[in-house]
């Protein structure tokens, strides 16, 4: 909302007028007013709370974010936090409850199943928002970047990866779009290919001439560096 916009951008605890916020104010109601003035007025006490606040990057996502929605509650109140970082905790449950999805159970269902119950786990997201249309852009992005995360679950060689990759972007892109993608994959693969070789020779060239000083034994390294980056990437020295 513009509110949280306006909240996101002031900086903690600052008593300066903020025109955003004054803005937003003359458009409230009085309840609504009581309600913004309340969270300006706990909103600085917020942030050493979280601060104080110790967690692992070990441990699950969701208990990390219950955590933190937990302080935001007792800080700001359960209504205020809600205000202004449902939508936030809404988004990072999803994100969580995902990747817990994917890693235990959705090899087990056929695509089709693994789409629902994926999409399923969206519907907090939707509750206070309009579906998108089904020709938007970003949701077209969203839908064919899961479909496809999805379906490479059944992938067990790069074959099998190929083979599922073309399959879902036949049915999200044209075929002209399609082939350009697979032919960005296989410049990327080549790169890929080439940077692990450059990096295996490099560091043999390097081992060489270890410990050696001598001006001109440096020089002849650095050629030899120079040599071996003109074979593996040619095309970066076209004149």
């Amino acid at each position: 909302s513009r509110m949280e916009g306006c909240l996101y951008k002031r900086p903690s605890g600052s008593t300066t007028p903020s025109p955003c916020l004054d803005a937003v104010l003359a458009g409230l109601t009085a309840p609504q007013r009581q309600t913004l003035n309340d969270i300006l007025a706990r909103l600085p006490l917020l942030g050493p709370q979280m601060s104080a606040l110790l967690m692992s990057t070990q441990q699950p996502l969701q208990e990390r974010i219950d955590a933190v929605s937990r302080v935001r509650a007792e800080v700001l109140g359960a209504a205020n936090a809600q205000l202004l970082f449902g939508r936030q905790e809404a988004q990072l449950r999803y994100q969580a409850q995902l990747e817990q999805f994917i890693e235990r159970d959705a090899a087990q269902l056929p695509l089709a199943r693994r789409m629902a119950a994926a999409e399923a786990l969206r519907a907090p997201l939707r509750q206070d928002s309009a579906a998108p249309a089904a020709n938007d852009p970003n949701e077209r992005a969203r839908l064919y970047q899961l479909t496809l995360r999805l379906a490479l679950l059944d992938a067990t060689s790069e074959a099998d990866k190929a083979r599922l990759t073309a399959q879902v972007r036949s049915q999200f892109f044209p075929p002209e779009q399609a082939e350009q993608l697979a032919r960005n994959d296989r410049f990327d693969a080549q790169q890929h290919d080439r940077m692990a070789v450059y990096a295996e020779r490099k560091q043999a060239i390097q081992a060489r001439y270890a410990g050696n000083d001598d001006p001109a034994v440096l020089q002849q390294r650095d050629a030899d560096l120079d040599a071996l980056r003109r074979d593996i990437f040619p095309d970066s020295f076209q004149p």
